[in-house]
């Protein structure tokens, strides 16, 4: 397995990797509290396939949502075929999904790297050791309608399910090795009905977008009115597909 592969986890996730390097300070002015149609479930487990954009195998993948009391702990566990990993928990107030704290970790065989975050008193502050070196950072936020960039697809799978919806919020976006924060104004589509192509199966899917600093992914949810995520593919980098469709 080429080292590359993990560095395709990191494109993987919701829109981290690009926001990252392009996104500037974002305007709250047009932001707005996510309107949560259908929470999230209590309890879940699913697994994923993670592929490239065409859809050679990269590794695998876990996404799990758990309820503690008034807490959802959000998790995606993300492997490669040599067993590099990246791992992200986020832990948000169960009624809001307004985020608490976040935590990310990765391995890539020769780095490893620990990022914290703290969602508290309208700001959010960020703890990374990368490298035997601890950087620190903060950032003042707007409380309502200011959300972790690791919870984005668990985010969309919450949204009123019709066709042309969209809404506006803020996504925090920190640098896991320098632990620099950065704040994008990200929109949120409901395309409409369509088929999700997973596994070599057409099932029926609500197709959701989401777009920041001008990189776009793009959700694909079942109908059913558990809404599993069936595939999400991040701005034509890499994807993660349903095992069990």
């Amino acid at each position: 397995m080429r080292r590359a592969a993990l560095s395709r986890l990191r494109w993987l996730l919701p829109t981290a990797a690009s926001l990252v390097l392009i996104a500037a300070c974002a305007s709250s002015g047009e932001a707005k509290p996510i309107s949560i149609a259908q929470p999230l479930p209590d309890q879940e487990s699913l697994q994923y396939n993670l592929l490239d954009h065409n859809g050679g195998a990269l590794g695998a993948a876990t996404v799990s949502i758990q309820r503690q009391g008034a807490t959802l702990t959000l998790s995606q566990l993300y492997t490669d075929l040599s067993g590099h990993s990246d791992s992200l928990t986020t832990t948000a107030d169960a009624a809001t999904l307004l985020p608490r704290t976040a935590e990310r970790s990765f391995d890539t065989g020769g780095a490893q790297a620990m990022l914290k975050l703290q969602y508290a008193a309208g700001q959010v502050t960020a703890n990374v050791t990368s490298g035997g070196k601890t950087h620190h950072a903060a950032e003042k936020i707007t409380t309502d309608s200011t959300y972790d960039d690791q919870e984005s697809f668990f985010l969309l799978r919450t949204l009123p399910f019709s066709a042309g919806y969209s809404t506006q919020f803020v996504l925090v976006v920190t640098d896991a090795k320098s632990g620099t924060i950065s704040r994008a104004l990200a929109t949120a589509r409901v395309v409409g009905m369509t088929t999700a192509k997973v596994g070599g199966q057409n099932p029926p899917a609500w197709e959701v977008q989401l777009s920041a600093a001008g990189a776009t992914t793009t959700a694909w949810f079942d109908t059913s009115p558990l809404r599993r995520l069936l595939r999400y593919d991040n701005s034509g980098q890499t994807r993660i597909e349903l095992k069990s469709p």
